[in-house]
């Protein structure tokens, strides 16, 4: 049940996700992708001179990428997301002071003094 109130709340007491310094290279070097801008997207070869397929970032949501197909790579470190299998990770007395903090915070601001 701590695990469900942390996940409901993560971003009161959690560190952004994905993180907004996150370098995304990595994991477009290893899927044969390359990052292209909005604005060039309809203009660009599907596949570059080395075989690099061009995917844009999908707005809103740092780190996935779409190709023209429409498929989707996900490439946001899934070692620190603040999902159920990564909170269920974490101690007992973490679980609880989080859930604290995170319920006083969400109080604050849908009950304001």
């Amino acid at each position: 049940n701590l695990v469900s109130e942390v996940g409901a709340r993560w971003w009161y007491v959690l560190p952004d996700w994905p993180p907004n310094d996150y370098d995304y290279a990595p994991g477009l070097k290893e899927n044969k992708l390359r990052k292209v801008n909005p604005e060039r997207f309809n203009v660009e070869p599907e596949f570059d001179n080395h075989g690099l397929k061009k995917v844009c970032e999908v707005d809103h949501y740092p780190g996935i990428f779409q190709d023209i197909k429409g498929k989707l790579y996900d490439l946001r470190p899934l070692d620190s997301c603040p999902s159920i299998n990564n909170l269920r990770k974490k101690d007992v007395k973490e679980l609880q002071k989080l859930a604290r903090e995170a319920i006083e915070k969400q109080l604050k601001i849908l009950v304001p003094e």
